[in-house]
């Protein structure tokens, strides 16, 4: 998994730089584009009709200015949310945050996952095109396979009538409602994360944004033909992204639903299988030699330290106590501290001046002519390329560690006394594998933030510079041509052109993702047996004897003894005189006390067909409801011929779409 982020990081830092690579920042920007999604929702919402979903659709989709590109963006930046979340996930199992103090954001985030996909199909149901109507289908299938249900959910989809207003209602309330529950959903996932990133930076967002309604002006979100359910359709636009597991329900809806289930309980399973064998020890602060600043406590990422009362040499104060439970070894409050008393074992300020004196002492040479590149270890890729530059380039030195947002600035300040410069290649700032070090190293060695260096004068020898995969060399270059580096521009400005063509580029492939050829009507006709009856039982009565009347009290004695007995069917369908189905039909339940139903779907080729269909019951001594129907049918290329029982007309009636 390491191996595979890092090369994509490779692929994209080329294509967007490592400043606005949009898979180090994929969880924010799957969060920017949630907001996205909400905003344009919320605004589609107020022109849905229930009554008329698909009019009201196809109405918006006309509206050029106000419509289409508006309902265009909602779709292209919901597909695109889920390939940030995808990246995400990567990024986070790569980096082993998923156990310990994060598995609270680890499980919020698979429920999120869960919620974000409910909330898409019911959003496509809503729509009430062929899309939509084959993901109704499809869940039917799921919901019945599961027989939780008294009534198959496939019944309502049938055509027999047409889908009910409450149906659209439901999917409404709950594309609405859930968006709004996730809200609550991301501050829990990001409640135990200090100075957590909602957003993308403002350059990137507002690149996004207009890239988004670009591409949504210029080629708007497909609207399939108007669902019918007497209409078969075997192919239509479907959203490869959301939708890619609606083929498997014909063959194996109860696959599917295992897919989706247990695929959510291998994702929140993770803290406690992706667990390491051995965890890295915590910090550790002693309160004999603590200050009392909290400058620790600002900076710790996950909130793990808090200032607590303490009695230490008779005198009560504020000192830092560290709670190992949330505490994940990152080391950056050992760069906090000025007296050098906080920080995991054998990594705090001290530890890490004599390991920074005993490196200095194993070069030869004069230092004072030399540069000093400060690499960091959770980037295999650029340190490999710096240490074979190093070696093969006169006057330079690698001093590889484990983030150098953990190192002191003393200790910079250290190495900048002995160097003729110093310059520290840090992860960007989205990736930082302790999610703040290259923030907290740049305000500490520019001043902003405590502890700074020994002396002001040492800052013009220290330079830091972000460092992507695939961003070495020319990092290298850069410091090896003598020139000033390069100051990072702000604004849309700073965009390279390469970013915005393939951001683009990004944006089609979710265009195209999101569709596919127009609707194909299948060159047959289908008939569709689609059977309720509820109630069919035989009575049987008999005279009492004498000893079961003997035992009744007197208020209980009845002249007959009655049972009744639930029927079973045979069924019967011939087709131009073929014998198609000839089996029999029981009432559902284990008691086979519940309706009996008939759902089948049988293809026809087109043209007309005599058509005879019975049901009669099993036992020819009952005397209950039989069903027939004998009628010469025309089967034209994907339309549905329906059999349904009418209980106005106590029979089986056939129901076909109007030529």
């Amino acid at each position: 998994m390491v191996a595979l982020i890092r090369h994509l990081d490779r692929f994209f830092n080329r294509l967007f730089s490592s400043r606005y690579n949009p898979i180090h920042a994929s969880g924010t920007v799957a969060l920017g584009l949630f907001f996205i999604v909400l905003i344009t929702g919320l605004y589609l919402s107020f022109f849905y009709r229930l009554g008329e979903p698909y009019e009201s659709v196809a109405a918006l989709n006309a509206d050029l200015f106000f419509g289409s590109w508006i309902r265009a963006v909602h779709r292209y930046a919901s597909d695109l949310m889920a390939i940030s979340v995808v990246f995400h996930i990567l990024r986070m199992v790569a980096q082993g945050k998923t156990w310990g103090p994060r598995t609270l954001a680890w499980v919020t985030g698979v429920g999120l996952v869960g919620l974000m996909l409910i909330s898409a199909w019911t959003g496509y149901v809503m729509v009430w095109d062929v899309q939509g109507q084959a993901l109704a289908i499809a869940g039917a299938r799921i919901m019945d396979s599961l027989g939780l249900f008294p009534d198959p959910i496939m019944r309502s989809f049938s055509g027999a009538e047409n889908a009910a207003a409450s149906f659209f209602f439901l999917n409404l309330f709950l594309h609405v409602a859930i968006p709004l529950g996730m809200v609550f959903g991301v501050w829990a996932h990001t409640s135990r994360i200090a100075r957590a990133d909602w957003l993308p930076s403002r350059a990137f967002m507002g690149g996004l944004s207009a890239l988004l309604i670009l591409v949504s002006v210029v080629w708007p979100a497909p609207l399939g033909q108007k669902a019918d359910l007497l209409l078969r359709v075997s192919e239509y636009p479907k959203d490869w992204i959301f939708n890619f597991w609606m083929p498997w329900t014909e063959s194996s809806p109860l696959a599917v639903f295992a897919f989706f289930i247990l695929g959510g309980l291998v994702l929140a399973a993770a803290p406690w299988y992706l667990k390491p064998r051995e965890k890295r020890k915590p910090s550790f602060n002693d309160p004999n030699i603590c200050m009392g600043c909290s400058q620790c406590v600002q900076d710790c990422p996950y909130e793990a330290i808090q200032m607590v009362s303490m009695d230490v040499r008779s005198k009560m104060k504020e000192v830092a106590l560290v709670n190992p439970d949330l505490c994940v070894s990152c080391g950056l409050c050992a760069a906090s501290c000025e007296p050098m008393t906080i920080g995991p074992e054998g990594r705090k300020g001290g530890h890490q001046v004599r390991a920074a004196k005993a490196f200095m002492a194993s070069l030869n040479g004069n230092l004072a002519g030399q540069t000093l590149i400060v690499g960091c270890r959770n980037q295999s890729g650029v340190l490999k390329y710096l240490n074979n530059s190093c070696r093969t380039t006169a006057g330079y030195q690698l001093y590889p560690v484990d983030c150098p947002g953990t190192l002191h600035s003393v200790v910079y300040g250290l190495l900048a006394q002995k160097f003729s410069r110093v310059v520290i290649a840090s992860c960007p700032e989205r990736i930082c594998v302790n999610k703040d070090g290259s923030m907290l190293l740049n305000e500490r060695l520019s001043g902003k933030r405590e502890p700074t260096l020994p002396e002001s004068s040492l800052q013009k020898k220290i330079h830091v510079f972000p460092v992507g995969e695939g961003e070495e060399s020319a990092f290298f270059r850069n410091i090896s041509s003598g020139r000033e580096l390069p100051v990072a521009r702000k604004g849309l400005r700073s965009i390279p052109a390469s970013a915005i063509v393939a951001g683009l580029g990004i944006v089609l492939i979710a265009a195209v993702l999101t569709r596919s050829p127009s609707p194909a009507i299948s060159d047959k006709g289908l008939l569709r047996l689609n059977i309720r009856l509820v109630g069919q039982t035989e009575k049987t009565c008999r005279p009492p004897s004498a000893e079961e009347t003997a035992k009744l009290p007197l208020h209980m004695r009845a002249a007959e003894i009655c049972s009744y007995r639930s029927l079973s069917y045979r069924m019967k369908l011939n087709i131009d005189g073929k014998e198609i189905l000839d089996e029999p039909v029981h009432p559902g339940g284990l008691k086979r006390d519940r309706p009996l139903y008939v759902s089948r779907d049988i293809e026809v080729d087109s043209g007309t067909h005599r058509i005879e269909f019975s049901m009669e019951p099993l036992e020819a001594s009952a005397q209950t409801l039989s069903l027939a129907l004998q009628k010469n049918v025309e089967f034209r290329p994907g339309q549905i011929a329906l059999i349904r029982y009418s209980p106005d007309e106590k029979n089986a009636v056939l129901k076909e779409k109007a030529p």
